[in-house]
């Protein structure tokens, strides 16, 4: 059996185990309980039974979990989440008079048409082209404003940001026990991180679980729902003749896309699954396939499309690298989500609140590989990263740094230069002097993604070239001539 894993999810290939993944599943699971029930909440106001909608979403979650720990082999979980729920509640399945497709069905048929765009677009080398039409620099931007956006919505859920009067947001009560318990957490986690222990972030989940059934609220009563199987729903075919359908399945596609796009990018990067020189992600194609095909299924079941879950980061953070990890969460939806969904969301808000905050402290060191030194580089990726918690939108983050980069790269000329042309535009990359060859500057490095965007790679096309470098020996080999300088290739 050991050896069926390894072949399927090269465990210890990426220096992981059989334990680590199996807690890594644990933390998982328990990181993405609380969209179980509040998914089925949101989608009740759409028409859905709240029965309905946790059953379907445990079953949708599973599938989707296996299906992307198969085809990615990434630690990154899938589920029915907040933004796409809300859409098909509060858009899609109101009446055609309010701009709606008149029915729940009719949502729901929609998201089926979005799920397998998505689950072809890989096949087509769309995504692909996307991908690698985005700046390194951008995609080490956008992991930074996940990162804070994630960080925001932790401090929303337990009243340390609130709604102001004189303002946006302000300050709420410091003093609040789930304010406490998650400034708690965030030490603990510190402190056992720091001594290296295992399965750090999951023990503070229960720590403070625990703390809180047993001094704040009291534990909960064991309830365990009598029902297995979802009701499934058919798709309404007439509806697709309409061209307000498929605009709005266009809609939800691009939604869905640029979503998974920053998400994937910066889970990946946090778990070491990113080609430093080309920026592409381990199993990328794999994941939208699998998050397509999850979607469709997830419509039938009756519930919103799949997004990638933020607190994945959680166990990728207690050494989750595979998808196995991934596996035994979508397992566990069906073994402990689906009988014991009302029980396991009474689990305190800040546990989940102190996992977002450290999931964003980890993402924003990303930004000390931006190239601050470059505006053509800077002024975009800075962008995308405050829009994000700002706009309160990964996709919309990612539109605005997207916007700005293609207007700068074209004013500045820099989109017609030649793939794989250096350019002492790039921030320091040479020394020019009038009559002299030219010399590396000592701030240049080999071009990689987290060396920020030292050659023109960085600029737009992150993707497998030969690129042409001075490396200027050291002043000692120089001899009596200063500018001295050698000419090298390097293949990525």
């Amino acid at each position: 059996m050991a050896g069926v894993l390894e072949y399927i999810f090269e465990i210890r290939k990426r220096n992981s185990s059989l334990g680590v993944e199996l807690l890594g599943g644990v933390t998982h699971f328990f990181g993405n309980i609380f969209n179980l029930v509040a998914t089925a909440t949101v989608l009740n106001v759409g028409g859905l039974p709240l029965a309905d909608g946790i059953i379907g979403g445990a079953w949708a979650g599973c599938l989707s979990c296996v299906l992307v720990g198969l085809m990615s082999n990434l630690p990154i979980t899938a589920s029915a989440g907040a933004g796409p729920n809300l859409v098909v509640a509060y858009t899609l399945a109101l009446s055609q008079g309010r701009g709606g497709l008149g029915s729940y069905d009719a949502a729901l048929t929609c998201c089926m048409a979005a799920g397998v765009i998505i689950m072809v677009l890989p096949a087509t080398g769309t995504i692909s082209f996307i991908t690698d039409l985005v700046p390194n620099s951008l995609k080490l931007s956008i992991c930074v404003g996940i990162g804070l956006l994630c960080s925001f919505v932790g401090l929303q859920q337990v009243g340390m940001v609130v709604r102001s009067d004189e303002g946006l947001v302000g300050a709420g009560n410091v003093r609040d026990p789930q304010v406490l318990l998650t400034l708690a957490g965030l030490v603990l986690l510190a402190l056992l991180n720091s001594r290296r222990v295992k399965g750090a972030i999951f023990l503070t989940m229960v720590a403070l679980t625990v703390f809180d059934w047993t001094f704040l609220r009291g534990w909960p009563a064991m309830t365990v729902s009598p029902r297995r199987l979802p009701s499934l729903h058919s798709p309404t075919v007439g509806i697709l003749s309409q061209s307000h359908f498929w605009m709005e399945a266009i809609s939800l596609v691009l939604m869905l896309v640029f979503d998974a796009m920053g998400l994937l990018f910066g889970l990946a990067k946090l778990a070491g699954q990113v080609n430093e020189v080309t920026g592409s992600v381990k199993g990328g194609n794999g994941m939208f396939m699998a998050l397509g095909l999850g979607t469709v299924l997830a419509a039938a079941c009756g519930v919103s499309p799949m997004v990638i879950n933020p607190p994945s980061a959680a166990a990728i953070m207690d050494g989750a690298k595979t998808g196995l990890s991934t596996c035994i969460s979508g397992i566990l939806f069906l073994v402990l989500g689906l009988p014991l969904a009302s029980t396991l969301s009474a689990m305190p808000p800040c546990t989940s609140a102190f996992v977002l905050v450290y999931v964003g402290c980890g993402m924003a060191a990303e930004a000390a590989h931006i190239n601050w030194d470059d505006p053509i580089d800077a002024l975009p990726a800075f962008l995308c990263i405050i829009c994000q918690p700002f706009l309160f939108s990964i996709a919309d983050g990612i539109y605005v740094g997207l916007a700005m980069s293609f207007m700068l790269s074209l004013l500045s000329g820099r989109i017609f230069k030649r793939r794989g042309e250096p350019t002492p535009l790039d921030g320091d990359l040479l020394d020019t002097r009038p009559g002299q060859a030219p010399l590396l500057s000592e701030k240049t490095v080999r071009p990689t993604l987290s060396s920020a965007s030292s050659l023109h790679e960085c600029k737009g096309f992150a993707r497998p070239l030969t690129y042409y470098y001075f490396l200027a020996p050291t002043p000692q080999d120089r001899g009596s001539d200063p500018f001295m300088c050698g000419v090298k290739s390097a293949e990525f």
